[in-house]
């Protein structure tokens, strides 16, 4: 799955940030509503998002890894090889949030 993931650039497939809606079922009306109305949104702005980060193939050694030479930046991964820490590799490379992410829909009600 890793090494077909790393494919996707090659076919001309890239991968987009997801939409968060958390628990659907357990929001108010509002609540989903709020989740569809940003899923409209970014329906409506897929044309124009930056790819999610994926290093080239280039950037792997015969064992899946990073190179110890790179460092990573696709922001869920990090380097040990390359000197880098998951704190730094997180802080500098970890897209924002969307305001949906954290949305918790216990508070709904």
């Amino acid at each position: 799955m890793a090494g077909q993931q790393r494919d996707l650039p090659l076919h001309g497939l890239h991968a987009l940030a997801p939409v968060h809606c958390l628990r659907p079922r357990l929001a108010t009306e509002q609540g989903r509503k709020g989740y569809l109305d940003a899923y409209a949104e970014h329906l409506c702005t897929i044309e124009t998002t930056d790819p999610l980060f994926m290093h080239p193939r280039e950037d792997y050694g015969p064992d899946q890894r990073l190179l110890p030479s790179v460092e990573a930046r696709s922001g869920f991964q990090w380097n040990p090889r390359a000197g880098q820490t998951r704190a730094e590799a997180a802080a500098g490379h970890t897209p924002a949030p969307q305001d949906l992410t954290h949305h918790n829909p216990a508070q709904d009600r």
